[in-house]
């Protein structure tokens, strides 16, 4: 994990977190730039980068050096940049795609000789979902996204795009997950699941649930799906066979 102090200059560093939340802080450093001027993204191969406006860093277990170029995402749309901004999809072949979580952009990370290059994903067969809320690798190489026009399967090799059928057209769904049995989870002021890709949803009753908080579904482990409500906690509820 990467941390850093809200000052300039200020400590910025790594650590690593363990069994029970142990947490060993591997490396410090003293920043002049500004701690929201940049963010960190983690590549596959355990690679540390800045992505700031100059371009990309890596961190090579001493200090920062450069390592290839950045054009990805408007920086004039940020309002408050944070270190968590670029979470992996899925990878395929030199190219990872990322979701910015602050932007909800699609950007693709290509590693070369060279080194590396960020940029806004394309794809000359398909158009790209935009305004995304939440994503996660689906099954056959697909996306699954949830956006601001609705819930979407997505093949960044093909371009094929798959629309799934959304609860009802009242709330707006900011997450989307599937377990490991195959249903579908989406959230919007309520809970809901699908056993047939989107066709017919149920209501699952959760009396902590609020419409005005952001919400985050995750299967932890086979059965356990886990809910974050933002700042009400995390609750997890246990699927029945």
């Amino acid at each position: 994990a990467y941390f850093g102090t809200n000052s300039t200059p200020g400590e910025r560093g790594f650590l690593k977190v363990g069994d029970q939340l142990k947490a060993a802080v591997l490396h410090t450093w003293t920043d002049e730039s500004s701690f929201y001027g940049s963010s960190i993204l983690g590549t596959s191969d355990g690679t540390m980068l800045e992505v700031s406006d100059d371009g990309l860093r890596r961190w090579n277990g001493k200090e920062w050096e450069s390592a290839g170029s950045h054009s990805g995402s408007d920086t004039d749309r940020r309002r408050l940049l944070k270190a968590r901004s670029y979470i992996p999809l899925i990878e395929r072949g030199a190219r990872t795609v990322f979701l910015d979580a602050e932007l909800g952009d699609l950007l693709g990370l290509t590693k070369s000789e060279k080194g590396y290059d960020l940029r806004l994903f394309t794809t000359a067969k398909g158009r790209v979902p935009a305004a995304i809320f939440d994503a996660i690798a689906d099954r056959d190489g697909y996306l699954l996204a949830a956006t601001a026009s609705g819930l979407v399967r997505f093949n960044p090799e093909s371009g094929e795009r798959q629309v799934i059928p959304v609860p009802n057209a009242t709330e707006e769904f900011k997450t989307i997950a599937r377990d490991s049995a195959g249903r579908i989870w989406t959230a919007g002021d309520l809970l809901y699941v699908s056993f047939d890709e989107g066709k017919h949803w149920s209501v699952v009753r959760m009396p902590m649930l609020s419409p005005t908080y952001i919400k985050r579904i995750r299967e932890v482990s086979p059965g356990t799906v886990a809910i974050a409500l933002h700042d009400r906690g995390v609750v997890f509820v246990k699927l029945q066979k």
